[in-house]
């Protein structure tokens, strides 16, 4: 019995150990940190808007606009100017980290 109540004191000790407390906020910290890392907020957000919401969208607006300047040969300049809007939209998502980083060293 009395084992087990210095095991148990132990045990409280450790919990509210301050210096115990600092190491594992500083090891939880140096390990999920780097999995948090973004290079701008809503960095993740963008990532998943652009692959599910942007891509298929660009995608449709260009079949859409190729199938209909194949019908209406007059309106074959918009299914251009609709790929070249949906390649620069998708270059910028892509490259949002290196654009922003870019702007923020130049000031």
């Amino acid at each position: 019995m009395e084992q087990l109540r210095r095991l148990s004191s132990l045990g409280r000790r450790t919990v509210t150990d301050p210096r115990l407390v600092a190491k594992l906020a500083l090891v939880a910290a140096l390990v999920f940190l780097p999995l948090l890392a973004q290079a701008y907020p809503g960095e993740q957000m963008v990532n998943w808007a652009r692959g599910s919401i942007v891509a298929p969208l660009c995608f449709l607006a260009i079949v859409v606009s190729i199938a209909v300047a194949l019908v209406r040969p007059q309106v074959a300049v918009v299914a251009v100017w609709v790929t070249i809007i949906s390649l620069f939209l998708m270059f910028v998502l892509s490259n949002g980290a290196t654009i922003t980083g870019q702007l923020q060293s130049t000031n």
